[in-house]
């Protein structure tokens, strides 16, 4: 799964680099999204982070409109921490 979604290696690629045929790391690719899509059925992480970012987008939405009501100090303040959640959200740290 690696070399095929990280590494963007053809199915071709894979095969050869692995000394395996073609249609085996169709399958075996095919099999893991299989099970992975049952795990996430089972634990819904994909939904869990969803809301999650739904959430923050909201509050980064409300901080940046109270934005114009504090002083110049406030305000590079209020971006700074605006700046930290976008950064977590990014790097998917904020997914409990």
């Amino acid at each position: 799964m690696k070399l095929y979604y990280e590494d963007d290696l053809s199915l071709g690629e894979i095969a050869d680099k692995l000394g395996i045929t073609r249609q085996a790391v169709y399958y075996t690719l095919k099999r893991a999204l299989r099970r992975l899509k049952g795990i996430e059925g089972q634990l819904g992480l994909v939904e869990r982070f969803l809301m999650y970012r739904r959430s923050f987008d909201g509050i980064i939405k409300e901080l940046k409109s109270l934005r114009d009501s504090l002083s110049v100090d406030d305000r590079g303040k209020l971006e700074r921490v605006i700046k930290k959640i976008d950064e977590l959200i990014e790097r998917g740290g904020l997914v409990v």
